[in-house]
């Protein structure tokens, strides 16, 4: 069983069906861990915002 966010492309197009859907598992929690620093450097908090855009859209999950 492949994380959604890796197939999503394929079913979207198709390619992928999804079956047995009330066997699916919960969630299961992420956690980025960063260094604590006073002004947090730019490309970090991209990064942190990007991951929160696309592991909290339910469409991109």
């Amino acid at each position: 069983m492949a994380p959604r966010v890796l197939v999503q492309e394929f079913l979207i197009t198709g390619k992928l069906l999804t079956i047995l859907n009330e066997f699916t598992p919960p969630p299961r929690q992420m956690h980025l861990i960063y260094p604590a620093e006073p002004k947090r450097r730019a490309k970090v908090q991209v990064f942190i915002d990007k991951a929160l855009r696309k592991f909290t859209d339910p469409v991109a999950i």
